[in-house]
């Protein structure tokens, strides 16, 4: 008899070894981290006063249209984060930006005799709170006078 009990409490011993209640089982594995899709970033060069669009780019744009003033219109598609920061350049030759917590930031600038290259800098956080750094430019002819030097 004590060799049955023996013997039953060892194959027991095994079942429950073999067979974990689910309390006990490995967790379960986690989701794959959210990744951010590859964005596209675009940007557009328009004469301020003309309206005339040297066309849309992606990564980069530019004019070959004479103006006072440009509008560079930058932009990014692709990305549902709801977290935007667009860093436009402080310096004296930009007029006016309106770059806010979206995915869109226009700026003013005045044409100059000399070529200008405007960078802005575009940020995004993800869902695992991971940011995200992009930037891209406009390029901007001289101008002299009503047309190109």
């Amino acid at each position: 008899m004590l060799r049955t009990i023996a013997a039953l409490t060892a194959a027991l011993l095994c079942l429950a070894f073999a067979t974990a209640p689910p309390s006990l089982a490995a967790p379960p594995k986690p989701a794959a981290a959210a990744t951010v899709p590859n964005p596209t970033l675009r940007c557009q060069v328009i004469g301020n006063n003309t309206g005339v669009s040297g066309g849309i780019g992606t990564g980069s744009c530019g004019t070959y249209y004479a103006d006072s003033a440009y509008l560079l219109d930058f932009g990014v598609e692709g990305l549902v984060i709801g977290n935007y920061y667009w860093t436009a350049p402080d310096t004296s030759q930009i007029v006016r930006k309106t770059c806010w917590t979206n995915p869109h930031c226009d700026i003013v600038v005045p044409a100059t005799r000399y070529e200008q290259t405007i960078t802005v800098k575009f940020q995004a956080i993800d869902e695992d709170l991971q940011w995200h750094y992009f930037s891209i430019s406009a390029y901007l002819p001289e101008v002299c006078g009503t047309r190109l030097c």
